[in-house]
């Protein structure tokens, strides 16, 4: 068989083929073509993708894209060169859904890839295709894409980076990973190990950036177990980053150590046994544990006895210990803030004395443990940090309770000049609780000598005494005869019920009777009445359950308010039924009657002040719209306006303006009542000037046309109905050919006139912003000394209640020659009150100052609220100021300026 096709192939190679050429054409030349033959796709990937470039409709397009989809990582093997041409279809397709699948299509691809290169550059690719982005629906897949793309980088590339040689590349690599956490990324939290080597860098930039993410990661896996050095045992993350955090306490960089410092109070998942470990600071000597002073002098008073004397070492520490077990080295969480409070830098002690506290608030034991190192710092050199201290003692006053030598060290705050310390510490006694009779009794005494001292402090004071009282009822019951200086046999002088050291007993006593039912029979009738003039005179210091004759007037109190609430609704009512029907002249004298009703209202119910005289007000401006429509200069057209209208439209102003921006708590429909009547105004303020021609209203009718504008497309977007004048306005404006100030005062003129301002219904409970000069007083009798031309400062104290912004705040001084300056206080001088009060406290300097004074004189001092809107040129400077409280009197008496003659 092989020799036949061995045989086979010889006789296929020795054939020849003859081949006649014509001599005269020359031989043929045969020419080869080379073309590309068109690849099989190799791949279903590849298939695909060729069916969506060559689809013609969305259906056939999604098609394809569902089916890549499907297909997973490994079955792509070139996933840049896929994305390259998903990019291209989606730079040419038009159809927003095929355009959205094409977007997760890419990133279900790179994430699933894990390849760097395609999602960086496919990542700034469609940042730029989302500024130029149309469609609503597709931008929002674009950065739900992008999101994933940032995800699905690899941070361990930036982990890398860490380690790199140049140190501000190291903090860049730090920094870009807080930046990714601060986006909503996750993190690696293999990235710990490099994170926790980066705080022993040698530059403080590293080292900083480093803390900070060494506690984003600690909040983020709190549960990781991380192994210990040199050992085969585990601890949780949040405890070791914990440990770490507080072994930067002592880096040598002041920034690292604040950071540290302020970061330890945010580290709330730490186990208990860490975190009391931060306060445990042990003296060593002789392999002797030394206890530190404040547990020696705890001990002292707990015993109750003192070191005879008489025995040599009696007082010498007993406790052994082995010296293989000691370490005098700081160890992970181990005195951690008691370095912190022995800082050297102010920063350093402030920010551990507030990480201390946050702590403490969430652990109770904790609370009782940093409370001697807490009353340490009330000794600081620093008043800020004397004044943290305070703040840090009153947030945990509740969980712990004072001692007697921690109340000598304490109280001795009282005696500084620092008011805000003073009244720090006010606040702080009556949030703490105190042990026994002896502590209270001290506390008693301080107070009173700090009154005395400082009269100025009467109102934290009181407060104060008032917390006292209502936390420490068992603890006043044996206190009050000696207190209320009252004998069961002889009768004593009564006591002054305007001292203010009374009042401060009055109050400490009268809350503590709330809690004690058997306190009421040690009062004689006296202090009983007396107890009865503080609930009239400081109501919101006195108690709600009072036994017998308090309670009773307390409900009577309550049924007034209810008869009060609908005495104001039917006076409401009497208006709304007196400004439909009747003669113009019956109809004034019933609306002016209900005025005079709720003015009267709004001062005996305190309650419904606010509410009554926002009514009367809106009342106000009504009467004065009708009295300037139905007057004969109006009607008749005049040339020249009538003195008695400007006056009226001035007071239109003040009264709107008012309405406007004194009372928060407006409902929707009672708000727009208000801007409805201020759009009335200022047509009536435009219909003047264009008759009485005085000046330009090119202005004036702008500035109208503008808040008809806003006003209407407020009243459509919130639903609010629009009342006959507005309906009237919006038709009569669309009908002008051209918006003059003339034409449209030709429109408003017979709208002022026909459509009356429609009633007032009034339901929500309002607030009104008011304010309360303490400081300086009215006095007229010693007047204060200066030198004409210089300067004097009048100490300024008053309370701002339910003001919405406190930037609009100015002081207004009045000088004799009627000249006015308005002051703006600083926001230093703004201070929060308390939740119980609400409000702000504002506390300044006042400084007046005159060149031609000669005689005596009297300043006024008044807080005003200046809403003047910017770019608005239509009403003076004083037209936006409102009052807020009456002005204070100050008597002055400048002196001449002496001058040497030669």
């Amino acid at each position: 068989m092989a020799a036949v096709l061995k045989k086979r192939a010889l006789a296929e190679y020795s054939q020849t083929q003859t081949v006649t050429v014509d001599q005269e054409a020359g031989p043929s030349i045969k020419k080869v073509r080379l073309t590309k033959k068109p690849e099989q796709s190799s791949t279903q990937a590849e298939g695909y993708l060729q069916i969506l470039q060559r689809a013609k409709t969305s259906r056939d397009s999604l098609q394809a894209l569902t089916s890549l989809a499907e297909l997973s990582a490994t079955q792509v093997d070139d996933v840049g060169g896929v994305v390259r041409r998903l990019l291209d279809v989606f730079s040419r397709d038009q159809d927003s859904a095929v355009r959205c699948a094409l977007l997760r299509l890419i990133g279900q691809l790179i994430v699933g890839s894990g390849q760097r290169g395609p999602a960086a550059a496919t990542a700034d690719e469609l940042a730029a295709a989302l500024d130029q982005e149309a469609s609503g629906v597709v931008a929002a897949q674009l950065l739900a894409t992008l999101t994933e793309l940032g995800a699905a980088a690899d941070v361990r590339r930036l982990g890398e980076a860490t380690r790199a040689q140049d140190p501000r590349v190291r903090a860049a690599a730090l920094q870009a990973l807080l930046t990714l956490h601060d986006r909503g990324l996750p993190l690696d939290v293999a990235l710990y190990a490099d994170t926790t080597a980066a705080l022993h860098d040698d530059y403080e930039t590293v080292r900083e950036v480093a803390l900070r993410l060494v506690h984003v990661l600690a909040q983020a896996y709190p549960e990781h177990p991380v192994a210990l050095t040199d050992s085969d045992q585990t601890v949780r993350l949040a405890d070791d980053a914990f440990g770490h955090v507080c072994n930067a306490i002592n880096d040598l960089g002041v920034r690292v150590r604040v950071q540290a410092a302020t970061l330890l109070g945010s580290m709330t998942s730490v186990s208990t046994r860490f975190l009391e470990q931060t306060l445990d600071k042990k003296l060593m000597s002789n392999m002797r544990r030394k206890r530190s002073g404040h547990e020696r002098l705890r001990s002292l008073v707990v015993r109750g006895e003192w070191s005879s004397g008489k025995k040599w070492g009696d007082d010498a520490p007993k406790e052994q210990l082995q010296a293989d077990t000691v370490s005098l080295m700081s160890s992970g969480a181990c005195g951690a803030f008691v370095h912190g409070l022995e800082d050297e830098y102010l920063e350093v002690r402030a920010a551990a004395l507030q990480s201390m506290t946050e702590l403490a608030t969430l652990h109770p034991h904790f609370a009782e443990m940093s409370l001697d190192f807490i009353v340490d710092m009330f000794n600081d050199e620093i008043a800020e940090v004397r004044l943290r201290a305070v703040d840090s003692l009153s947030r945990i006053g509740q969980m712990i309770t004072l001692r007697e030598d921690q109340l000598d060290e304490i109280l001795a705050v009282l005696e500084v000049y620092s008011i805000d310390t003073r009244e720090g510490l006010h606040r702080m006694l009556g949030d703490c609780r105190l042990g026994n009779t002896d502590s209270l009794r001290l506390c008693v005494e301080k107070l009173l000598k700090n009154l005395k001292r400082y009269p100025q402090d009467k109102r934290s004071l009181w407060r104060c005494f008032q917390r006292m009282g209502s936390a420490h009822p068992d603890l006043v019951l044996p206190l009050v005869p000696n207190l209320l200086n009252i004998h069961p046999y002889f009768q004593l002088p009564e006591q002054d019920v305007q001292d203010p050291a009374y009042i401060c007993i009055l109050l400490l006593v009268m809350n503590a009777a709330a809690g004690s039912p058997t306190m009421m029979a040690l009062l004689d009738e006296r202090t009983q009445r007396h107890f009865l003039y503080l609930r009239d005179t400081l109501p919101h210091l006195v108690p709600d359950q009072l036994p017998g004759q308090v309670w009773a007037g307390r409900r009577q109190a309550a049924a007034a308010h209810d008869n009060g609430a609908d005495f104001l609704q039917s006076v409401l009512r009497r208006a709304a039924a007196a400004d439909g029907a009747g003669s113009p002249g019956g109809r004034r004298a019933a609306l002016e009657q209900c005025r005079r009703d709720l003015d009267r209202l709004a001062q005996i119910d305190t309650a419904l002040s606010a509410r009554a005289q926002f009514a009367s007000a809106y009342i106000h401006c009504q009467m004065l719209l009708a009295q300037v429509t139905a007057d004969e200069s109006w009607r008749g057209a005049s040339a020249a306006g009538p003195a008695r209208l400007q006056a009226s439209a001035d007071q239109l102003t003040a009264l709107t303006l008012q309405l406007q921006h004194r009372f928060s708590g407006l409902a929707p429909a009672e708000a727009a009542a208000v801007r409805q009547l201020r759009l009335r105004l200022l047509g009536l303020r435009l219909v003047l000037l264009v008759r009485g021609r005085t000046g330009s209203a090119l202005a004036l009718g702008e500035y109208f046309l503008e808040q008809a504008q806003q006003l209407e497309r407020h009243l459509v977007e919130t639903g609010q109905p629009l009342d006959g004048f507005i309906e009237a306005l919006v038709r009569g404006l669309e009908a002008l050919e051209e918006r003059k100030a003339g034409a449209m005062a030709r429109v408003l003129a017979p709208l002022l006139t026909e459509c009356p301002v429609p009633p007032l219904q009034l339901r929500s409970p309002l607030t009104q912003a008011t304010a309360v000069i303490y400081e300086p007083r009215q006095e007229t009798e010693h007047p204060q000394k200066f030198t004409a031309g210089l300067v004097l400062g009048i100490p300024l104290d008053c309370e701002l209640q339910h003001v919405a912004d406190v930037s609009q705040v100015r002081v207004r001084v009045q000088y004799p020659d009627q000249r006015a300056q308005l002051i703006m206080p600083r926001a230093t001088d703004f201070r929060a009150l308390p939740e119980a009060d609400g409000g702000y406290r504002l506390r300044t300097t006042v400084l007046v100052s005159h060149q031609v004074w000669s005689e005596d004189g009297e300043v006024e001092i008044s807080v005003v609220l200046d809403v003047k809107e910017p770019g608005c040129k239509v009403l003076r400077p004083e037209d936006w100021l409102l009052s807020l409280c009456q002005a204070v009197r100050v008597a002055v008496q400048p002196r001449a300026v002496r001058r040497n003659v030669i």
